[in-house]
């Protein structure tokens, strides 16, 4: 997402659609991911009933995962001011 944000526009159709991205992006996507991470995290939650041994890649996966958000939020922020 971050990478399409960041493309500067160059005709007036880039503009829109660049804007129809972000705004699919922040009233869609966004919170899809959020949900996502929290059915993620309730996973995580369940294993650990078990007493599940993870792997040290796996938990730094779904930690970087809680940033997502809002590392989103602030891009399309930056995108629109």
């Amino acid at each position: 997402m971050e990478e399409r944000i960041n493309i500067i526009p160059q005709t007036e159709k880039e503009l829109v659609d660049l804007q129809a991205f972000i705004d699919v992006s922040k009233k869609e996507t966004q919170p899809m991911l959020v949900d996502l991470l929290r059915d993620v995290e309730n996973h995580y939650k369940m294993l650990d009933e078990y007493f599940v041994e993870y792997q040290h890649e796996d938990l730094e996966n779904c930690m970087e995962q809680k940033i997502w958000p809002t590392q989103i939020e602030f891009v399309i922020a930056q995108c629109l001011s």
